[in-house]
C-alpha cells in the first residue's frame, strides 16, 4: 500500500485498511513492551534479592554502567581510580571553589538609598531563630534523597518533639558564632555524564546530596533573605530569584536589537558568558 501511495492519493478504503494496520501494530508493540517489562519484574521478585547469578549481573552491569574507567585529558588517557579522582577534584574545585584573588569588587554608591537594607530590616534579619525553624522541617519534601548521614527529611518530622530541643541549641550556636557550619556542610558529589560515552571531566555534571540538617540551616536563612531580595537586587539579575524569570534578560536583549535596527542607530553589543575549560 505504501508502494501504492508513492504513486498517488490512496482510494478510501485502502487508506482505511492502512490506518487500521498502523494501529494494530502499535498496539501489538505496546503489548509486547509491557509484556517484557511484567516478566523483568517477575524475574527480579523471583531472583534479585537472592544470592544467584541474575542478581550479580544486575549489580555488576550498573557497576559498569556507572563507574568512571577512563578520562582524557591534554590527548592523554587516565585510566587509575587514583588519578581520575585526582584530576575530577581538581577541577570542579578550581571551578566552584573560592578564588584566591577576587578582582571585582563594588563600590556602595551603585546603591541606592531605597536599595539598601534598612535598620528595622536589619534587626529583623538578625533577630533570634524561633518558631519559624518548625515551619521550615514540616515544609520540607518528602521522599527526598538522603545525604551521607542517611537521615531523611521523614525523620525529623516524626521525631519532631524528639530533636527539636537539640536543633534550637544548635541554632543558638549559629547565632552566637560557636557553630562550625562547615563541619554541616558536607556531601558526597556524583558525577553524572552529560552524554553518552563521556570521556572528558567537562562532560559530567557534578550532583551533591547534602545533610537535611544543613538543609533546614540554608532555607531558614533564604525565607528570612526572601522578604528582601524583591528590592535590594537590581532588576537587571533575572535569573536564580524568586518572581523573576530567566527570560526576561533574553526578551529584553531582543528588543533593544530591535530597536537599534529599526531606529537605524550605532550600538555596540558585548555578550559576555563563562567558560568552564576543556
Amino acid at each position: 500500500m505504501e508502494k501504492l501511495e508513492e504513486d498517488g492519493p490512496l482510494p478510501s478504503h485502502l487508506l482505511e485498511r492502512k490506518t487500521f494496520i498502523q494501529t494494530e501494530m502499535l498496539r501489538l508493540c505496546e503489548e509486547e513492551e509491557a509484556y517484557w517489562h511484567k516478566r523483568s519484574n517477575m524475574n527480579w521478585l523471583l531472583k534479585g534479592d537472592l544470592n544467584t547469578d541474575y542478581f550479580h549481573r544486575v549489580a555488576n552491569g550498573k557497576k559498569r554502567k556507572n563507574h568512571i574507567f577512563s578520562l582524557r585529558q591534554d590527548d592523554k588517557i587516565i585510566e587509575s581510580d587514583e588519578n581520575i579522582l585526582q584530576i575530577a577534584t581538581d577541577y570542579f574545585k578550581s571551578l566552584f571553589g573560592p578564588s584566591n584573588s577576587p578582582i571585582c569588587k563594588m563600590d556602595p554608591s551603585c546603591w541606592s538609598p531605597e536599595e539598601k537594607v534598612s535598620q528595622e530590616e536589619s534587626e529583623q534579619l538578625n533577630s533570634k531563630f524561633s518558631e519559624e525553624i518548625k515551619n521550615v522541617v514540616f515544609s520540607m519534601e518528602k521522599n527526598t534523597a538522603p545525604g551521607p548521614d542517611h537521615i531523611p527529611v521523614e525523620f525529623f518530622q516524626t521525631c519532631w518533639e524528639i530533636i527539636k530541643q537539640d536543633l534550637m541549641f544548635m541554632f543558638e550556636d549559629f547565632e552566637n558564632l560557636s557553630l562550625d557550619i562547615g563541619r554541616l556542610n558536607y556531601g558526597t558529589i556524583t558525577l553524572l555524564p552529560k552524554i553518552k560515552e563521556a570521556n572528558k571531566k567537562k562532560q559530567y555534571r557534578p550532583i551533591c546530596l547534602l545533610n537535611v540538617v544543613y538543609k533546614i540551616f540554608t532555607k531558614t536563612l533564604m525565607l528570612r533573605l526572601e522578604k528582601i531580595l524583591e528590592r535590594i537586587m537590581n532588576r537587571c539579575q533575572t535569573a536564580f530569584l524568586k518572581g523573576r524569570n530567566m527570560m526576561e534578560g533574553v526578551l529584553s536583549l531582543h528588543e533593544i536589537l530591535h530597536d537599534t535596527k529599526v531606529k537605524k542607530k550605532r550600538r555596540a553589543h558585548t555578550k559576555t558568558g563563562f567558560r568552564k575549560g576543556l
